[in-house]
């Protein structure tokens, strides 16, 4: 998947226009808590907010 940002900035009296886009990673919240675990870290804490997932990970 690839995701575009188009921004628009005021400078002084005009608008500026910046694009980028890059490559999103999307990875299975278990995959990712199960491969962290295997590596010794524990998870502390997750939390969802508006659809993306918060990890706080301690080793």
């Amino acid at each position: 998947m690839v995701v575009h940002d188009l921004i628009y900035t005021r400078q002084g009296e005009q608008w500026a226009l910046q694009k980028s886009s890059y490559r999103k990673l999307r990875l299975a919240l278990s995959w990712l808590i199960t491969q962290l675990q295997l590596t010794g870290f524990t998870i502390d804490a997750q939390e969802s907010h508006r659809g993306m997932w918060f990890l706080a990970v301690s080793k």
